[in-house]
């Protein structure tokens, strides 16, 4: 069966789970995230009522439904669409899940709704930063003596002030992206470069010296508000871009896909089922 043979508007899930019950879909973004779960979810003995599914395979959202929902229409827009829809619902709601990254939501007020859940920290990447898991990456694929609390505790703050200046271009730039070699800027070989948000602001935008500045600021006062740095701040893709520089890796280790799919292989259940949000997604799908 072809993906585009499982979508359904809104209105035609909403029946399917009055007349199947017993279904509970799990939607997510992308990809790795649908294999992630449904490892996880096929961990816990979950059968074939359960099923896990990128949002654009399981979901027809007209670009206009969306925006009503989420300002932004994209697969997070599309997912929290669904949930916003599917929490009006009767018993039908049980039928479906939505599972997003919590993303810049630390920082900003969010949507809220029964069927969805966010992510413990930031994104998914962040439970790789978790002690288990983390030392067992850097066990297996790391050259060198480095002890992981150490080396943790060194980059948390790095990426957190990444995080915030990230959201900052985000929210009041023209959508300016990060400048590509970010990382390379921010850490060197067992090394943390000396952090300047000018510099990767001036890098990352075309703005002249006044929008440089005022974006400064922003990020100035952003970073004064967020907080000791945590998992709950740092991005899930920047994850890989500063180790690569930190420990210096070499090969197929050079490239940041490869490294966030290492990582992820090095998480199992025992890391995972304490943490409140795959605790809720438990109950909700296995009814645990």
């Amino acid at each position: 069966m072809s993906a585009d043979s499982r979508r359904r508007t809104i209105a035609e899930l909403r029946v399917l789970y009055r007349t199947h019950p017993r279904l509970r879909d799990v939607l997510v973004e992308g990809p790795s995230d649908a294999r992630f779960m449904r490892w996880y979810l096929n961990e816990l003995g979950a059968d074939s009522s359960v099923r896990v599914y990128e949002v654009d395979h399981r979901v027809d959202a007209p670009a206009d439904v969306v925006r009503a929902a989420h300002p932004e229409v994209n697969k997070r827009g599309r997912l929290v669409y669904v949930a916003k829809e599917a929490g009006g619902w009767g018993a039908e709601r049980a039928g479906v899940t939505c599972v997003i990254d919590a993303d810049f939501d630390v920082l900003t007020e969010a949507a809220d709704s029964s069927v969805l859940l966010r992510t413990d920290f930031a994104a998914l990447e962040n439970y790789t930063l978790l002690p288990r898991p983390f030392a067992k990456f850097m066990g297996q694929f790391v050259e060198g003596s480095w002890d992981p609390e150490s080396t943790l505790r060194e980059l948390l703050p790095i990426w957190t002030y990444l995080f915030v200046l990230r959201y900052v271009l985000h929210r009041h730039s023209d959508g300016e992206s990060l400048l590509k070699n970010f990382a390379s800027k921010c850490v060197s070989r067992g090394k943390v470069v000396g952090f300047s948000a000018r510099m990767l602001i001036q890098g990352s935008i075309s703005g002249n010296a006044v929008e440089v500045g005022r974006l400064v600021q922003l990020y100035e006062e952003q970073v004064a508000l967020v907080g000791a740095p945590s998992l709950a701040t740092v991005r899930g893709h920047d994850i890989a871009a500063v180790l690569i520089h930190f420990f210096g890796l070499k090969g197929d280790l050079r490239s940041a896909d490869q490294v966030e799919r290492l990582m992820r292989a090095c998480v199992e259940v025992v890391d995972l089922e304490g943490q409140p949000m795959f605790r809720a997604l438990e109950r909700r799908v296995l009814g645990s």
